[in-house]
């Protein structure tokens, strides 16, 4: 069953991510696939976005404060998907 759309935490809506067109088009062709449903860019985006943040979060848990913020710095951006 389909969520319905829910808009993203005040401090996840400032944050300046960006994904390429290319990566929310194969989110998008993946979540259709799996979930048997579209959706669009902009829920790519927020899945994208979350999907990051928790991916931070279990990073800082592993690594540590100090070493997740260093590769925060280096780039906040996904250009191409994986």
């Amino acid at each position: 069953m389909r969520q319905a759309h829910l808009s993203l935490p005040k401090e996840e809506q400032t944050h300046t991510m960006q994904f390429s067109k290319e990566w929310i088009e194969k989110y998008k062709r993946i979540y259709k696939e799996e979930f048997g449903e579209e959706i669009t860019d902009q829920e790519a985006y927020n899945q994208g976005l979350r999907l990051v943040n928790l991916l931070r979060v279990v990073m800082k848990k592993e690594l540590g404060e100090k070493d997740v913020n260093q590769s925060d710095n280096q780039s906040d951006s996904l250009d191409s998907p994986q």
